[in-house]
């Protein structure tokens, strides 16, 4: 019946990466700015969640925080320090530390992307 199919269509939402800015490689992002990831529904994260390399292989602390009134289905992340002119990054969402908080679904798999920074930043 139609509850059954309700419960499927629930269920089978599992937490995803939507979309995650600045849009690479073709952006160039001022080395100060921040990064926003996006998630199909609202998500629990955890401090490991987030693993930038900046350049790619030097790893760069960063700090997740909700974006506003985005019900915890947006983080805006802030590097530890001012990314280095030129580099290509890297990002992972490493997917057993995203999980849906209703239903303790975790994301199906890891979502990486990358980008440059201005090279005159």
């Amino acid at each position: 019946g139609w509850k059954r199919v309700i419960a499927q269509k629930w269920q089978s939402q599992v937490p995803a990466v939507s979309a995650a800015l600045p849009v690479a490689p073709e952006d160039r992002v001022p080395a100060a700015s921040g990064i926003a990831v996006h998630f199909n529904e609202s998500v629990t994260v955890t401090a490991s969640t987030f693993h930038l390399e900046c350049p790619a292989g030097t790893p760069v602390a960063v700090t997740a925080t909700p974006e506003p009134a985005s019900d915890d289905s947006s983080f805006l992340l802030r590097p530890a320090k001012s990314l280095p002119a030129g580099a290509d990054c890297k990002l992972k969402v490493t997917a057993s530390q995203v999980s849906d908080p209703r239903f303790d679904q975790k994301m199906a798999e890891d979502y990486a992307f990358s980008f440059k920074v201005a090279a005159g930043s």
